[in-house]
């Protein structure tokens, strides 16, 4: 137990950051004794500054298990009237000197919390065998550290060692600098760095190969520890050295992609001028754990943790529900936004009425961005140089296998730590586990781990005891494995069964072989894609809308035309060669960039789903075609392929609704979807079997439509609505019509009064939208339709109502719809021009109507809605995305719809959006543009 002396040793003297002062100066003066106790035969080899050091990194140590306590306790004194003082400052001073400052009372509180006792005499001893430590291997090295990194001709003494706040491992462990007293500076690992050394000579290799210099910088690597010099984080001076930096980190990803190396975020990189430089590389090899790979969807989940995206290198940002966001990657992250987690933080501090919030950390800037004059440039404006660095090494593999594969056995030695679990989550379970409730018994502590902690199967039984193991004793679990063994080991050595299919060195030496120029383009694709969808670069991705001079008919030249044509077998040789099979290949996938909000840029990439819009039912239509247009095995195989996926996903759906990819109803991106790719497909080849599947289908839809909170033509009861209809006018089965009404029925339930008409909130900060996708325009279609076919006056009061709103959103200013999304018009703006919002969804939504009427003021409405519509999409069908959804394909389709319109013979080549680089999807990807030229070209030379 403590005691507490007269007088507080001359060293003991906590500085700013912590709370509670004189608390931690009683236990860090226990804490130093100690040390100065079991340090006697080294003390030519440190300064007794140390000490002071030490108390400052105890009392931030102790303060992460002690705080919430405290707060406590101060609030139980505090409701007992045993706080004295004028304001809640002084009782605050008072609390910390006269009652937790007193050994008799700090005593008392551990005898109520026991587990805290234990924590903290834990975490004590713990420090104290850390800066021993440190200590011991300086004085055994000191001579060879002097004289390598320090360039010193005498011995040298260590005078401080500084902490930083990092996570801690293995016993207490992290990285710390220290100060010698010439004043120089160093690093100490608590780990060799014979990782750092290995990857250094690859990349020395390859930069003598392809002179590309790269800066090294010197360390000492031994079994267990290691000491390192400090790059310094410097400025370029000119445009070229920006270049070149871009160009260096190039190559440095190539050979981080290979080896799989991951967590190289905004930490773990220094801009030292021109040169990169990744200064932790304890994830030099990333290989995924013993699992089978059974669907083509973990084919693609596999294949994205083995690419560029997961090396933490390239730019991806993370958005939270509040729309709080970061970028954390080693080449752009760390500028100054907030986390998308929470953490605890300390609000009224230094006061009696202190306590615990949470809230989101601000990230704070790192030594990793590139800086010209002061500024960090855009990575997208190096794009080029960054991309021509990896393909340069990438090359330069290829040509040299063989080499490159005698160096990469040589690794076989090396260890690489094991990222079994988010290292944030580890965290916040250790930050909660110290709440004063969990440490009054240590069986409540231990049923709260366990309770964090579950999910694990069977076979990892082992690594959850060791991960509640050490967060018990206050550490970040660690884990680690050989490259030349198919084991686990935690932090502490311990073995924790085989966890791989093959040694990971076998599985370097097999993704050799697989390396080829089709891998090096999917990878180069992916950058492209982080570095375009930057926020910063709005430019990249934003889908603009432009004015088309009078005469929509331009001629191209035939290098234009052959341009054109070369791109969409390009496009079409892509979708083929970038499909994923599983194993077996019974299942295809692809992988897809997916948007969650515009206006932020949110992206993810990851497999497609099932429906229409982006997913398998689209893809499904494009291959139909492609087998029409020209044969190729791979076609037949995907195609064929494809079905049998679609007809067995609805006889899952069948068997349980839990099957399903969603409760969504809408016509393209819901259950309804794969009905409506049916009947297209039955339409197309007659196929019977695609009208038993559409039947079957609906059944599924049936059991969704009470569900519906999506409502609009995408995604809600307005699309099954639509559908329902159609498979009603290919059966002649009431009971689908009936399904129809019922649907509508749901709508007219939880439509919304405007001042003028209906609408449907589908986003809850919107009013109801215009359009086709989202708005009334798409419900409109379903309701005429009932109403043509029912001759129910309801659905004409209905329409009506939905009309009303929508003309309502007619703005004369901008001759457009109003896009609620933009707030309110000017005259300059031009409004939404595409399928999904504006003058084209609504066209061809009044085409439709306009056809099933014949009612005399509603064909004046809708002949002079399409006449408005056709007006504006003819002079700005043309815009930055040539996708189906919101593109130039998706406008022309509908302005062919007009008989009175000229075929458009399009004068430049395809351009694809960063988000559609890799996006084969139907609607809003590559894979319609496809479409619609497959169809365009059949639909010229039937003429």
């Amino acid at each position: 137990m403590y005691k507490q002396e007269p007088y507080l040793s001359e060293y003991i003297d906590v500085r700013a950051g912590v709370y509670f002062k004189p608390f931690y100066n009683v236990l860090a003066d226990c804490g130093v004794r100690k040390l100065k106790s079991s340090l006697t035969d080294m003390r030519e080899t440190y300064s007794e500054n140390i000490y002071a050091d030490f108390t400052q990194y105890l009392a931030e140590q102790l303060q992460e298990i002690c705080m919430r306590t405290l707060i406590v306790e101060m609030h139980i004194c505090k409701s007992a009237g045993k706080l004295k003082g004028e304001n809640n400052r002084e009782e605050y001073e008072y609390y910390c000197n006269k009652i937790v400052g007193e050994m008799v009372n700090i005593k008392k509180m551990f005898e109520k919390y026991p587990v805290l006792h234990q924590c903290v005499e834990k975490r004590i001893t713990y420090s104290i065998n850390f800066y021993k430590e440190i200590l011991e291997h300086f004085s055994k090295h000191r001579a060879t550290i002097c004289d390598q990194l320090c360039r010193a001709n005498c011995f040298l003494k260590i005078v401080s060692i500084e902490s930083k706040h990092s996570d801690v491992h293995r016993g207490g462990r992290h990285v710390v600098k220290v100060r010698l007293d010439d004043g120089s500076e160093i690093l100490y690992k608590p780990h060799s760095m014979e990782n750092e050394k290995q990857f250094g000579e690859l990349l020395h290799w390859m930069s003598q190969g392809l002179k590309i210099a790269q800066l090294d910088y010197k360390f000492l690597s031994y079994e267990d520890h290691s000491w390192c010099s400090i790059v310094e984080y410097k400025s370029c001076k000119t445009e070229d050295e920006i270049k070149k930096y871009y160009k260096r980190i190039g190559v440095q990803l190539f050979l981080a992609y290979f080896l799989g190396t991951h967590d190289l975020h905004c930490e773990n990189i220094i801009a030292s001028g021109e040169y990169p430089v990744l200064i932790d590389l304890e994830t030099i090899v990333n290989v995924q754990p013993s699992k089978k790979r059974v669907t083509a969807d973990e084919e693609v989940n596999y294949q994205l943790a083995h690419s560029v995206l997961y090396t933490g290198l390239l730019p991806i940002y993370t958005w939270n529900k509040d729309k709080c966001g970061i970028d954390n990657s080693g080449i752009s992250g760390g500028t100054g936004n907030y986390y998308p987690f929470k953490v605890p933080t300390v609000s009224k501090a230094e006061t009696s009425d202190m306590h615990i919030v949470y809230d989101y950390p601000k990230a704070t800037q790192k030594q990793n961005l590139v800086i010209l004059q002061d500024r960090f440039p855009a990575p997208v404006k190096y794009e080029e140089k960054l991309l021509e660095g990896f393909s340069l090494a990438y090359q330069y593999v290829l040509w040299h296998k063989e080499e490159f594969k005698k160096k990469i056995e040589k690794l076989s030695f090396l260890k690489s730590r094991m990222l079994v679990a988010d290292t944030q989550r580890y965290s916040m379970i250790l930050s909660s586990s110290y709440h004063p409730s969990l440490l009054m018994n240590e069986n409540e502590r231990e049923a709260f781990f366990i309770s964090m902690l579950k999910g694990r199967n069977e076979s990892e039984d082992r690594i959850a005891k060791d991960e509640m193991n050490c967060l018990s004793h206050g550490d970040i679990p660690y884990y680690e494995y050989h490259l030349n063994d198919k084991k686990l080991y935690s932090g502490m050595g311990d073995e924790l069964g085989e966890y791989f299919e093959e040694a990971p060195i076998n599985s370097l030496l097999k993704k050799i072989d697989d390396l080829n120029e089709a891998d090096m383009k999917k990878q180069q694709r992916y950058m492209q894609t982080a570095l375009e969808l930057m926020p910063s670069s709005r430019e990249k991705y934003e889908n603009g809308t432009y004015y088309v001079s009078e005469n929509p008919i331009s001629l191209c030249n035939k290098e234009t035309k052959n341009k054109y044509n070369r791109q969409i077998e390009q496009l079409i040789e892509r979708v083929i060669e970038e499909a994923v099979w599983n194993q077996e290949r019974t299942e295809v996938n692809w992988c897809q960039t997916k948007l969650s909000t515009e206006k932020q840029m949110t992206w993810n990439i990851g497999a497609m789903g099932m429906y229409l819009y982006s997913g398998l039912a689209g893809m499904l239509l494009l291959f139909h075609e492609l087998k029409q247009f020209s044969y190729s095995e791979k076609v037949e195989e995907i195609y064929y392929t494809l079905q049998k996926m679609l007809f067995r996903y609805s006889d899952k759906g069948m068997e349980s609704i839990n099957n399903l990819q969603s409760d969504a109803t809408g016509a393209y991106d819901g259950e309804s979807s794969i009905v409506y790719a049916y009947l297209i497909l039955y339409e197309k080849s007659k196929d019977i079997r695609y009208l038993k599947y559409a039947e079957q289908h609906v059944q599924i839809v049936e059991k969704l439509i009470d569900r519906d909170k999506r409502y609009d033509m995408l995604s809600g009861n307005a699309g099954a609505a639509y559908v329902l209809l159609k498979l009603y006018k290919h059966t002649g089965n009431s009971q689908y019509l009936y399904i129809a009404e019922q649907a509508i029925e749901i709508l007219q339930k939880n439509s919304e009064k405007q001042q003028k008409g209906i609408g449907w909130r589908i986003v809850d900060d919107l009013p109801p939208m215009s359009g086709m996708a989202h708005g009334n325009a798409g419900i409109l279609m379903p309701v005429i339709e009932l109403w043509k076919e029912t001759r129910k006056k309801k659905y004409k009061e209905m329409a009506e109502e939905i009309w009303q709103y929508e003309e309502s959103l007619y703005d004369v200013n901008i001759q457009n719809w109003l896009d609620v999304r933009c707030g309110s018009s000017d005259e300059e703006q031009i409004g939404a021009v595409a399928w999904c919002h504006g003058a084209g969804g609504i066209l061809i939504s009044r085409i439709y109507c306009n056809a099933l009427v014949d009612d005399e003021m509603w064909k004046k409405r809708f002949e002079k809605d399409i006449s408005r519509a056709y007006e504006k999409l003819k002079r700005y069908w043309k815009r930055d995305s040539w996708s189906l959804c919101h593109g130039i394909c998706g406008n022309l389709w509908i302005l062919n719809q007009i008989d009175e319109f000229m075929d458009i013979n399009i004068n430049e080549c395809i351009k694809l959006l960063p988000q559609e680089i890799l996006n084969p999807g139907f609607m809003n990807g590559y894979g319609g543009i496809i479409y619609y030229c497959l169809m365009d070209t059949i639909n010229k030379y039937e003429s």
